[in-house]
């Protein structure tokens, strides 16, 4: 048995145990990293918008946000992702995996206004574990993550998709 025989079925032994481990995770609530931008400022905003390339006057002028409807300076939609990042990859591994972006689809509640505390809840949806045409093992967990405001109110929700394949290296198993 050569050393390559014997590094794959350790990979394949770490892969297996982390799709134990991940599909247990299904349902739960998931911290992978602490949540930032909690706090909806206007530099935080402006940052936001500016590294977003969308200078829109209703994110980056108070005095034209003041005479809106809002009366105030308000967030992008997209800015919920400098709160938290909606992707979960299921369970802290060992095992060489490369993580690739199914899919990201977000629905929007209300306006982020500056001032707003923003906090976000993520949970495991869903992991599957699939064989592509090839024999490689592709492994999908889906995760929601809700966005409150500090009046517990729905402020948005992602669901996303992260497909995780082998990898040894640069190549995908």
């Amino acid at each position: 048995m050569s050393k390559t025989d014997i590094d794959l079925r350790e990979i394949d032994a770490q892969i297996d145990a982390w799709v134990e481990k991940t599909s247990r995770m299904t349902g739960n609530v998931c911290q992978e990293r602490q949540p930032w931008n909690n706090v909806v400022t206007a530099d935080a905003i402006r940052h936001f918008a500016y590294g977003t390339d969308d200078d829109n006057p209703l994110w980056t002028d108070p005095d034209y946000a003041a005479r809106s409807a809002f009366g105030k300076l308000q967030a992008p939609p997209t800015f919920l992702v400098s709160n938290l990042y909606p992707i979960l990859h299921g369970a802290p591994m060992k095992a060489p995996l490369a993580s690739l972006i199914g899919g990201v689809e977000y629905e929007w509640f209300k306006p982020i206004s500056v001032g707003d505390r923003l906090r976000p809840e993520a949970r495991q949806k869903d992991f599957q574990e699939k064989r592509n045409k090839q024999g490689r093992r592709l492994n999908f967990v889906t995760s929601d993550i809700t966005y409150y405001d500090q009046d517990d109110q729905l402020v948005g929700r992602a669901t996303c998709t992260m497909i995780m394949a082998a990898q040894i290296g640069t190549q995908l198993m």
